[in-house]
């Protein structure tokens, strides 16, 4: 009778701790699906020099949707004057931006990649400042590079997916001078 109390008290301790086993695996496995759902944060800077038609622009912006828009505008007297406004970039086009960063891993470009100059070309600069501990990526480049670099997929689509991005972006947010 003792060995029967005994191996169903083995029995019961068993499941018991394959149960607690479980639960632990559980428990570990939610914690590292939350942690790679977990957004990307980053800080993003990118300018464009402006060229005779075209005002300098240059957008600083963090995960927290809001953006620095610093631009310049050709007064009435022919003298350039600088602009600076503060927006809230839209949930759209931040995940637009944030999805390009990350499935175009754009924080992994290699800055040699994209020195392409072009004569008469607008010449960009972008920072990509990831807020974990991934290195910083500076980037300077001609407009030509967009199309003319040496990436590899997806890094290359995606670079040029940014280049538009940024062209619709700095038209859309420009802040207007008061007259």
């Amino acid at each position: 009778m003792r060995i029967a109390i005994f191996l169903a008290a083995c029995f019961l301790v068993s499941c018991s701790s394959k149960t607690v086993t479980r639960t632990s695996n559980d428990q570990t496995s939610r914690t590292s699906t939350a942690a790679a759902k977990a957004p990307f944060k980053f800080s993003f800077r990118i300018s464009g020099s402006g060229l005779e038609n075209k005002p300098y622009d240059m957008l600083l912006m963090d995960t927290n949707h809001m953006m620095g828009v610093h631009t310049t505008k050709r007064g009435k007297d022919g003298k350039f004057h600088t602009i600076n406004a503060l927006a809230q970039l839209e949930p759209a086009d931040f995940d637009t931006l944030q999805q390009l960063i990350i499935k175009g891993r754009l924080y992994a470009i290699d800055s040699a990649d994209v020195t392409q100059v072009c004569p008469e070309d607008e010449l960009y600069q972008m920072d990509i400042v990831p807020l974990a501990e991934i290195k910083p990526v500076r980037l300077d480049f001609s407009a030509c590079a967009a199309d003319y670099n040496l990436l590899l997929q997806p890094e290359r689509t995606y670079f040029r997916r940014i280049i538009d991005w940024f062209e619709r972006i700095r038209v859309k947010y420009r802040p207007e001078q008061p007259e």
